[in-house]
């Protein structure tokens, strides 16, 4: 199956959300750093424990193969007995490969569902706040984001998006 068009915009910021799969790592994370590339582009450099699979889906969206990613996930959810902060991740990780493959209606839902299990976490929020921009929504975006960096306020993921979000408002 041939995958959808994405504008830029909308590559960066799927490319950006996935950089947040996963970033559920418990305090056992090594570390994280993030920087701003020649380009504007947030960068951000992870060193996390996490399940396999969810860097097999980051690696696999990275690559543009948002069925595999699927895929993988859904097995992924299929476990018994996973954690709350692993299936958080994997409903993220399945949202964003859903919302990748032009599948935003399901995406949103699956993003729902992560966000009804942990709220208190950034990436589910930033991840529905960019089908929302993908859609051409910017002023529900902003929202998103904007709440996304209330539980998140150092991080530079969520400040590119409502500098995106916040453009495309102005100008529509």
């Amino acid at each position: 199956m041939m995958q959808p068009f994405l504008s830029l915009a909308a590559k960066t910021i799927l490319m950006v959300a996935t950089a947040g799969v996963g970033l559920f790592a418990l305090s056992q994370a090594a570390s994280a750093q993030s920087r701003i590339n020649a380009n504007s582009f947030p960068v951000t450099t992870m060193w996390l424990q996490e399940p396999g699979e969810i860097g097999e889906i980051r690696g696999l969206l990275n690559n543009g193969n948002a069925i595999d990613a699927i895929d993988v996930a859904e097995t992924f959810l299929d476990k018994p007995n996973l954690p709350a902060e692993y299936r958080y991740a994997g409903l993220n990780a399945l949202c964003i490969a859903h919302s990748a493959n032009g599948e935003r209606d399901l995406a949103m839902t699956i993003c729902d569902k992560a966000i009804a299990l942990i709220p208190n976490r950034w990436q589910a929020i930033n991840s529905r706040g960019t089908i929302k921009f993908m859609a051409g929504h910017y002023a529900e975006a902003l929202e998103d984001y904007r709440k996304a960096l209330t539980l998140a306020p150092d991080s530079e993921v969520i400040r590119y998006n409502i500098t995106l979000a916040e453009g495309r408002v102005r100008n529509s």
